[in-house]
């Protein structure tokens, strides 16, 4: 019989433990729109169960394997001596015993969420917190060696297959997992694209850039900006066309706002006016308002 490899059947338990709980997230969600939430948060273990219940329904009992298993072309096979060598397109059957055996296991969850209250109806003397709590020592334990067991084996990698003597077998023949690198390439690659702009772009002085191609582009065609602001007009800035805000007046007689033209200059000492293209390296307060 060919085995399966590790790294499917575990692939296998996350999908359904993470179906499992994505379920019971929805399906509680449902019930915290209705005004009189209460009485459904103390039946949240039953609710849980109804859940479980259901995906056993419409996996093991309706086709045999878990929803994790479809995906991942895997199926139940019962361990015993005789099975054949050569696999079938079909996955095995499981008997009606094994379906409703994994029912039990649904059952026991149900039981260690309200063990409290029902050890607490029997006799409210007995301290069920610590009889839990060893009871959940001993399967966590259990789930650890059955777990480097299957690491060494690589058969039964949950405790309750092992205890129902059942394998996954693959549906049809297996082929070598040879992992693509290309995603992971480009992942690489862009994110070493991301970095190195994340450490250039805060040296580049963008305003500078601006200015030196307005520079350009003055100069070499003689391409002048006909604003209506002029020597000593107070209507409208040089940069913004807005009316200037604190104005100031800069050395080549033109208006501006004091942010405007105090922010340029601080990002470039060598800022030209917009309409002259002369540097503005110094200004003065306006006293025209």
């Amino acid at each position: 019989e060919e085995k399966v490899l590790r790294v499917s059947q575990v692939d296998v338990l996350e999908f359904d433990d993470e179906l499992l709980n994505v379920l019971q997230d929805r399906f509680m969600n449902i019930f915290g729109y209705i005004p009189s939430f209460t009485p459904f948060l103390m039946l949240k273990p039953e609710l849980k169960f109804l859940v479980r219940l259901l995906i056993w329904k419409w996996s093991i009992y309706d086709n045999g394997m878990t929803f994790g298993q479809r995906m991942m072309g895997l199926k139940y096979s019962q361990h015993c001596s005789s099975m054949p060598t050569k696999l079938d397109t079909q996955p095995i059957s499981l008997g009606k015993y094994n379906r409703w055996l994994f029912v039990s296991f649904i059952l026991m969850e149900w039981l260690h969420e309200r063990f409290e209250n029902i050890i607490g109806l029997l006799n409210p003397r007995i301290r069920s917190e610590k009889i839990l709590d060893c009871i959940t020592s001993i399967v966590q334990f259990a789930n650890l060696m059955n777990f480097c067991i299957f690491l060494l084996k690589g058969i039964y990698p949950s405790l309750k297959e092992r205890l129902l003597h059942l394998q996954m077998s693959p549906m049809k023949q297996q082929t070598l997992r040879e992992p693509s690198y290309d995603f992971m390439n480009k992942e690489i690659i862009w994110y070493g694209f991301s970095e190195f702009l994340f450490f250039v772009l805060p040296y580049v002085n963008f305003f500078q850039m601006r200015n030196w191609f307005r520079t350009i582009l003055y100069n070499t065609l003689n391409y002048k900006i006909t604003w209506s602001s002029t020597s000593g007009n107070l209507e409208s800035c040089a940069l913004c066309q807005t009316p200037p805000i604190l104005p100031q007046l800069a050395r080549c007689g033109h208006i501006y706002c004091y942010y405007c033209i105090a922010a340029n200059i601080q990002a470039d000492n060598k800022f030209p006016c917009t309409i002259c293209n002369e540097s503005v390296s110094s200004y003065v307060h306006s006293g025209k308002c």
